[in-house]
């Protein structure tokens, strides 16, 4: 029984099976099936059938010969076992999800893995095929290999959780979507330079007044004489 997070946040990252590719290998499958009924057909009872009323028609050359015979009975045998086969395999690779929840992926038929338990990427059949082998080691176990695969399983979420496995390789992976980002530190505010004191306009001095003097009303006149006293 494969794993799976106890929780789901809806920002994890999941790859369900391909139905695309779920309805292409089913078309073969039925296909194989199919040629193979027909060459059961052929092999066991039509082309028997055939030689054996040309041969009580006193027929010199048969119609099909041994080797057809021989050939359509074994593709009878074959094919069905291979569109069996097919089938099955296709089930077994295609099971369950992938999913990346945090720094934790889930690959079907594998424990939980950490990123930081990751140690090797291998995508020498990516670009072509669309297949990563991820060597991881989980606690002084030996190592074990699972594999990405965006033709069995949806390719948008597959190529989103290869692309951030690498990130987390590189050093440059962002938080995981579960966890708040902290807020970014504020930047420090530059304390405001001192205002330099405007410049004083130069005053004209003022100059001195002299001091005032009140003028009287009428000029002063001079004394008046005493009268003369009269004599005794």
């Amino acid at each position: 029984m494969d794993p799976a997070p106890a929780s789901t946040s809806p920002a994890d990252v999941i790859a369900k099976p391909s139905r695309t590719h779920r309805l292409k290998l089913l078309a073969v499958c039925i296909m194989f099936l199919g040629f193979g009924v027909y060459c059961i057909y052929d092999g066991f009872l039509k082309y028997p059938a055939d030689n054996a009323k040309a041969l009580a028609d006193r027929m010199v050359n048969l119609p099909h010969s041994d080797l057809d015979i021989l050939l359509n009975r074994s593709l009878g045998v074959v094919l069905p076992i291979a569109g069996v086969a097919l089938l099955i395999r296709m089930f077994i690779r295609s099971r369950g999800q992938y999913r990346l929840a945090g720094d934790t992926v889930y690959v079907p038929g594998h424990p939980p893995i950490r990123l930081s338990s990751i140690i090797r990427i291998d995508k020498r059949r990516w670009d072509r095929k669309g297949i990563a082998q991820i060597a991881y080691q989980l606690g002084g176990q030996p190592e074990k290999t699972f594999m990405l695969d965006d033709f069995y399983y949806e390719r948008t979420p597959t190529d989103q959780i290869m692309a951030q496995i690498e990130a987390y390789a590189k050093g440059d992976q962002p938080p995981p979507a579960d966890k708040p980002a902290a807020a970014p530190a504020p930047a420090p505010v530059a304390a405001p330079a001192p205002k330099s004191p405007a410049p004083r306009l130069a005053t004209p001095q003022a100059r001195p007044s002299a001091p005032l003097t009140r003028p009287s009303a009428t000029p002063a006149s001079p004394p008046r004489p005493a009268a003369p006293k009269p004599p005794k």
